[in-house]
């Protein structure tokens, strides 16, 4: 990997600056310098819908979705949570076939049905479903309980997917 390329995307992501897709700059470690590899970030304030239209638009090696919520909302029409949020989820599956898809999940119950989800609208094989051992270890509190817990943490499972 020479260039590492991050585009964070989502209609409530505040700007760092006032342009468009502008971010600050975050220094490339040592090693990477030395190896002449770049990093570069930018901030996107829309859906990944609307970001794919741009003609600027390069089809990514990886989309990463995090603590996606795929399954949070009743798949219909008359759910504004699902047509304000999920209802375009084909559009999340990369268009080369090299590419993947991973998305993340506070619980295993929600890591399963986020999955059902997506296998209900896209067409993929599952590579790994599991906890995740990047998550956070910043507990969340959270009054529904699942699997008899009440306690949990961002990015908890995460899941691998290709078309």
């Amino acid at each position: 990997v020479e260039h590492l390329e991050y585009h964070f995307i989502g209609p409530e992501l505040e700007l760092e600056q006032e342009e468009e897709g502008m971010a600050p700059a975050v220094p490339t470690c040592d090693d990477c310098v030395s190896r002449s590899r770049t990093v570069s970030y930018s901030t996107h304030g829309m859906r990944y819908s609307q970001f794919k239209k741009q003609d600027s638009f390069v089809a990514p090696d990886i989309v990463l979705v995090q603590n996606a919520g795929f399954s949070e909302f009743q798949d219909s029409e008359d759910t504004s949570g699902w047509t304000s949020g999920w209802s375009d989820l084909s559009h999340l599956i990369p268009s080369s076939r090299d590419s993947l898809l991973i998305f993340t999940s506070y619980t295993r119950s929600e890591a399963d049905k986020d999955l059902e989800r997506v296998n209900k609208y896209c067409d993929v094989k599952v590579l790994v479903s599991d906890e995740n051992p990047m998550r956070s270890y910043r507990p969340c509190r959270d009054w529904e309980r699942d699997q008899d817990r009440d306690v949990f943490f961002s990015n908890q499972f995460y899941t691998v997917v290709e078309i």
